[in-house]
């Protein structure tokens, strides 16, 4: 699942502002559990298929097609040193 990235605005601050209210509206409106109701509003944009998810950690890798990417990025386990 990807996302689009928000370019800079002249007037950010306000557009984040009704950005945040929005994805509230949206991802907290049916549950008040934010992943699970997001995961719901992609079922309902995907017309009901399912799709495959899973979280992801440092090592992993994720196969698109003919493509591998290796995920750098969070570690599976946080050392307390």
């Amino acid at each position: 699942m990807y996302y689009p990235g928000i370019p800079e605005l002249p007037r950010n601050r306000e557009f984040f502002t009704a950005l945040l209210a929005m994805n509230l509206r949206l991802f907290l409106a049916q549950t008040g559990h934010a992943l699970y109701d997001f995961l719901e509003a992609v079922l309902i944009l995907n017309e009901g298929k399912g799709f495959y998810k899973r979280p992801l950690f440092r090592g992993d890798v994720v196969k698109m097609g003919c493509d591998e990417f290796q995920v750098l990025w969070p570690p599976r386990k946080v050392r307390d040193d």
